[in-house]
């Protein structure tokens, strides 16, 4: 017996030379595309008796090269798809037009485009995702304007990764669902790298944390520093790339470094998470969602006089509050995170110069683009890294 859905996979690989999704399979047959014996059928379970059988399938190929359009490109073709309802680029989240229309314009904040991606800066302060309340200012809605305006049409692809609200960097959207899914493929395969930079206070430095700012010195941060004069955004008539990034993401991972493998969890009443060694520690009822967390930990310079430091992580495993978590453990928690540093630590060292936002900037990222083998750098740009405790002048 053969499924419809895998036939028609099958099939429409062999006429298009394209492998399609179950999910863009169901539009073709909701479309009513696909015919059999001259009856249409809609119904992805239904089963040929043999393959001989399922050969004798009739596709509308107008529709069927329409949704190809689709699911390669991101444009909706109108005579199948409407816009703003049937085509919402999230799933998760009911899209609001008259929103898209006030967000704020990203053009100065992209960092990298082509066809199928670009990578956003996203300040510190605005939210990755809508709330369930209602939320104007997200990145969602950013990328839908921005794209609604350059492009004229609203992609079906999107945000395949998040950062919190107080994260500011790097963020990469898919334009395109083939591009999403060649992407989130790559994600689930852990290879693209994620590169944060993080300045931390070292507050109770556990053994793990002293070995960190034993291995820091100024040499890495004056070659860092060198390299980041070099990193410029380059924008050309079909793409916009980032320069320079690839040396100093390259540099950062040539570092010493320390790997950072335990367990995490969430507070179950609190917006909060705890990271441990010892997973047992985790097995009580004000937790909740133990998973495992990994992170490789670069160190780059340490200020024994004002005791902060500089270093850059790579994450393994993409946890809620992770690095933050992680740095809370170490004894070396990031500068003015409201969560996991003390209040009368922030306070003592915004008293002279007010530092404003969390010190934790999502740096660098390395994927590979669609039909290539060679990846893509991107990084951010001086001017756009927010760490004020850490002088990079």
């Amino acid at each position: 017996m053969v499924r419809l859905d895998k036939a028609l996979q099958t099939i429409i690989l062999e006429r298009f030379n394209i492998q399609l999704p179950r999910s863009t399979i169901n539009r073709i047959l909701l479309a009513r595309a696909v015919k059999y014996n001259g009856e249409v059928i809609k119904k992805k379970g239904f089963k040929f008796p043999n393959w001989q059988e399922a050969y004798k399938i009739e596709l509308d190929e107008k529709i069927v090269k329409a949704l190809i359009k689709e699911y390669t490109t991101g444009k909706i073709a109108k005579e199948y798809a409407q816009m703003w309802n049937n085509s919402a680029p999230l799933n998760h989240f009911e899209i609001r037009k008259e929103y898209i229309e006030q967000a704020k314009d990203i053009t100065n904040d992209i960092l990298y485009k082509d066809k199928d991606y670009l990578v956003i800066y996203k300040p510190p302060g605005v939210l990755s995702h809508p709330a369930q309340k209602d939320n104007v200012d997200n990145m969602i809605y950013r990328y839908l304007k921005y794209i609604k305006t350059a492009e004229g049409f609203l992609p079906r692809g999107g945000l395949l990764h998040r950062l919190d609200k107080d994260t500011h960097g790097g963020m990469v959207f898919a334009t395109n669902l083939l591009a999403f899914n060649h992407l989130k493929q790559q994600f689930n395969n852990n290879e693209v790298i994620k590169l944060y930079l993080v300045a931390y206070y070292a507050q109770a430095p556990n053994r793990l944390a002293k070995k960190i700012v034993s291995i820091s010195n100024s040499q890495n941060l004056n070659t860092f520093i060198n390299l980041l004069n070099n990193i410029t955004v380059l924008n050309t008539k079909d793409s916009i790339t980032t320069q320079g990034a690839k040396d100093t993401i390259v540099f950062l991972l040539s570092l010493e470094h320390i790997e950072l493998n335990g367990h995490i969890a969430l507070y179950r009443y609190e917006n909060k998470a705890k990271f441990t060694l010892n997973k047992r520690e985790l097995r009580k009822k004000i937790f909740r969602k133990i998973k495992d967390a990994s992170s490789i930990i670069y160190p780059i310079h340490f200020d024994k006089t004002k005791n902060i430091g500089l270093a850059a992580v790579k994450l393994i495993t993409g946890r809620t509050h992770q690095i933050r978590a992680q740095f809370k453990f170490l004894g070396l928690p990031i500068i003015n995170d409201p969560i996991y540093m003390p209040e009368p630590l922030i306070q003592k060292l915004n008293k002279h110069t007010p530092l404003q936002n969390l010190h934790l900037a999502a740096f660098g990222l390395s994927f590979y683009p669609v039909n290539s083998k060679n990846r893509v750098y991107v990084a951010l740009p001086k001017d756009k890294i927010k760490l004020p405790a850490i002088d990079l002048s």
